[in-house]
Formats: C-alpha cells, structure tokens, sequence
C-alpha cells in the first residue's frame, strides 16, 4: 500500500515525536512495539506518493549538490591560503614560486624576501596597536550586566572569524565609562583567551564601540597591517599551532599577552597585504552564499514535507 521512498520521508517527518514516543531510559531508545504503534498518514492513490516522494527527492539532490560545491570550494580556499600565506603575491599579480622568486629563512621561517617576520606584539608596537586583555573578574562581574546598555563580547561570540550577535550581556553607562580601555575599534582581532583559543575574530563597523569580557584578548593591529589580512594569518595553521603548542595550563588551554606578543608572524607591503585578504574574501564570499542557498533549500523541503506528508497540499497527477 506504501511507496517506500514515500514512507522514508514520512518516518523522517516524524523526527521530534520518535523522541517522545521513545522508552525513556538514560538513554532515548525504540522498540518493535513502540515502532508497530506510529501513525502512518498517506494518500491511497499511489502514484500521489510517489510524486510526493520524488518531489522531496528532488530537494535532497539540490541541497547533496549544494554541499558538494561547499566541499569544493572549501577545498580551493584551503589550498589558496596556503599559497598566499606562504608565497604571497608579486608585482605582477602572480602567486610567487620558489622557481621564479628569492626566499628566504628569517626567524626561523621560510618567507619570500621581500616580507619581515618578527614577533606579533613588537610589530603592533611599532605601528602604535596594543595586546590588551579583558577585564578582571574584581572589575566586572555578571550581576552588573544591565537589560540596556552597551553589548560585551565572550568567547561563546566569537564564531567563524565574526563575532555573533545573539544574547550579548550588556553593561550600564556608568561601566563603560570606567571600562573603556577595554572599548573595541572597527579592525580590532578578538581571542578567546581559555579553552578554544585559537578563535579569533574580527571588529566590523557593527560591533564598533563594544566592549570583550576578561575571558578575551584583544589585538589592535595598528598602522602596520591590515586588519583581514592580519586575522587570516592569525587563523592560518602555522600561527595557531605556534599559539596552540606555547599556551600554559594542563586542563585547560590558556592564552595571554605574553604568549600572543611572542607570536610570529609575516608582514609583507601593505598593498600586498590587501591584496591577499581580498582574494582570500572573494573565496569566503562565494562560500557564503552557497551555505545561505544551503540554509533556503533545507527550509524549502522542511515546509514541502510539512504540507505534502500532512495533506495540507495535495499534488495533483
């Protein structure tokens, strides 16, 4: 009486209410009898549930196709970071090749000749930036966040190289006032300064004027680098081991200012700099919008499956 593929999405639907239909054990679980019991809904004609089933097909392979070109391009954009990151571009526009381009060892790193390599803290010195850390407990603690007031960041917000916007504590005017060394700049890198602490992210004109938690490290790049380009490489493998391998504690990782300013990293020409961040954007762009396509498509067949396998919307042969 029941096209398979038609009863496959049905069971699908019925996700949320196997887990209360479940034994309730330590640890949700079904049996034959609790199986036998499920309600199944379905159109007797049965070229109808075929033509349901082949709808929601349809969907499965738009979205399989979908992550296959998010794969894909997180792929290229992986190995185009380690180019750029590593070679750089030249005047011309080329990535460098060691067949056709001077490198050089410079503290320790293979780099071409044209870039320096020093450590992260004396280059933001130099071009008037900080490493600051956040607050101390003793100077903010959570009964003083307010319902209104100025957003304040933790490490639950840094997320994908941005900072999330959802369920910001918030601080009085009173507090920002007394806190704002602790203010964040559009450009400003944010490190989680426990547990993940190779997240980082940056400060857009959004977030600008907020504040970071005692549980974050902010790095103000100053006149030397750009800001993208600087957080690309703080996220690229080489310097989150450095900082991964160098962080204290045994139970949990630790990061402070010291380890951060130990850090080294590259410092090409400034132009040379943007230039590699906007290549490296380009790739995030488009992956953007493939996961944005993703996201429409997995609503698109959640609202099919809701209208189709209730009956709310018949589908005509």
């Amino acid at each position: 009486k029941i096209d398979v593929e038609y009863l496959y999405y049905f069971l699908i639907s019925l996700k949320n209410q196997i887990y209360k239909y479940s034994a309730q054990t330590t640890q949700s679980n079904l049996n034959a009898a609790i199986v036998k019991a499920f309600e199944i809904k379905y159109p007797e004609d049965k070229p109808e549930q075929l033509h349901i089933a082949e709808i929601l097909s349809t969907a499965d392979e738009a979205i399989a196709h979908t992550e296959a070109l998010i794969a894909k391009y997180q792929r290229i954009k992986t190995g185009l970071m380690q180019d750029l990151l590593t070679k750089g571009i030249d005047d011309k526009g080329n990535i460098r090749s060691k067949s056709t381009h001077k490198f050089v060892v410079k503290n320790g790193i293979e780099v071409p000749k044209e870039w320096e390599v020093e450590n992260l803290g004396a280059l933001c010195k130099k071009g008037c930036g900080s490493i600051q850390t956040g607050p101390f407990g003793s100077q903010l603690h959570a009964e003083d966040y307010k319902e209104e007031g100025v957003p304040i960041i933790t490490v639950e917000h840094l997320v994908d190289n941005r900072i999330a916007h959802e369920n910001l504590p918030l601080v009085g005017e009173a507090d920002y006032k007394r806190l704002k060394k602790y203010i964040l700049n559009t450009g400003d890198l944010v490190f989680s300064r426990v547990g993940a602490i190779d997240r980082c992210s940056i400060t857009t004109e959004s977030e600008d004027g907020w504040m970071f938690s005692g549980r974050c490290l902010r790095v103000r790049p100053g006149k030397l680098f750009n800001s993208h380009f600087l957080m690309y490489q703080l996220n690229f493998d080489l310097v989150r081991n450095y900082i991964l391998s160098n962080a204290v504690g045994s139970t949990m990782k630790c990061l402070n200012t010291t380890i951060l300013s130990e850090t080294p990293v590259f410092l090409p020409k400034t132009t040379e700099q943007i230039q590699i961040s906007e290549k490296i954007e380009s790739f995030e762009n488009q992956l953007k919008q493939l996961n944005n396509r993703k996201a429409k498509l997995q609503s698109l067949k959640k609202g099919l499956m809701r209208d189709l396998l209730s009956g709310k919307v018949r589908v005509k042969i």
